[in-house]
């Protein structure tokens, strides 16, 4: 047997090997291209600092039992991004599955946003805090990836921060947040179950 015979033989396993193994997950996939996205150049990045997954040494979101009513938060997510004197925290909640979907109560300037999605989809609120510069003028958009254009949602944003938004579907996101003279900040990017 010659060299390149054991170098065929040892590609043709190596080959093998790589077949058998577990595809690379849709949602890798996903967070690898949304990295690569060429309008996001200019955007500035708010690490993620808080993590309910990681930081209260649980596994997936807090989940409430099977017997939640419909229309019921089934999990929540919290997280915190930061950037300079930027603070985002957000809670993403997930209502359970048979819910009629109840119609909001709240949002932004009337306390905390209620739910007003479908059953399976998720609410998402929360909070900017801008130190001194306050929240006037503030345009923040709720960014998800896609394999081709990123889609972005506007948030409305009340004079002391809170945002909210229902019916949001599975899938990768990030919020984008916009001031006048500021360079735009993104979070990192998120998981909506």
């Amino acid at each position: 047997m010659t060299d390149g015979d054991r170098d065929e033989d040892l590609l043709a396993d190596l080959a093998g090997m790589f077949r058998r193994a577990e595809p690379v997950p849709e949602h890798a996939v996903e967070a690898a291209k949304a990295s690569f996205s060429l309008g996001s150049l200019d955007l500035e990045l708010a690490l993620l600092t808080w993590d309910s997954e990681v930081d209260q040494g649980v596994v997936g979101m807090r989940e409430a039992t099977d017997t939640a009513a419909p229309g019921a938060v089934r999990a929540t997510r919290t997280l915190t991004f930061e950037h300079d004197e930027l603070a985002i925290d957000v809670e993403v909640a997930v209502v359970a599955q048979g819910s009629s979907g109840d119609p909001g109560q709240g949002g932004p300037g009337q306390g905390a946003p209620g739910y007003g999605g479908p059953a399976g989809t998720a609410r998402l609120h929360g909070q900017l805090e801008l130190g001194e510069s306050g929240c006037e003028g503030v345009r923040l958009g709720l960014e998800q990836a896609s394999t081709t254009e990123g889609q972005t949602r506007a948030m409305e944003v009340d004079r002391l921060g809170r945002f909210g938004v229902d019916g949001i579907e599975p899938g990768l996101f990030r919020l984008v947040v916009r001031r006048e003279g500021r360079p735009a900040v993104a979070s990192a990017w998120f998981r909506v179950p």
